[in-house]
């Protein structure tokens, strides 16, 4: 029964960390090279296959800008706790790329627009 359970945990944790690093356009070398562990470790507690010490679900939580409670428990309250400089943080190099362009061409757009008025 409480294998069963933690099987469980475990399983729902590792689903909730796969979701949340797609979601974030990671793969789970990104993901690993952010928390400083390894891809296997990354993979194995994505299928429910590992647990992990606390400090690494710490470290996770922040790699994926959210909480430690959505991650063990699936909680949403607050879910994004992060600063903005500490989500720019998590992004890979090409994320950041294609957000800088983004920006660029907005900011031009809305430089653009003032001047005509």
């Amino acid at each position: 029964m409480c294998g069963e359970i933690m099987g469980t945990f475990l399983q729902d944790m590792g689903i909730r960390i796969a979701v949340r690093r797609k979601e974030l356009g990671m793969t789970q070398e990104d993901l690993a090279r952010r928390v400083q562990l390894t891809p296997q470790t990354i993979s194995s507690a994505e299928c429910g296959k590992k647990g992990l010490k606390p400090e690494n679900i710490a470290k996770l939580s922040t790699a994926l800008c959210c909480t430690t409670d959505y991650l063990m428990l699936g909680r949403k309250t607050n879910m994004f706790p992060l600063s903005s400089n500490d989500y720019l943080s998590t992004l890979t190099e090409r994320q950041q790329f294609y957000l800088r362009q983004a920006l660029e061409a907005v900011t031009n757009s809305f430089l653009e627009g003032t001047k005509e008025t």
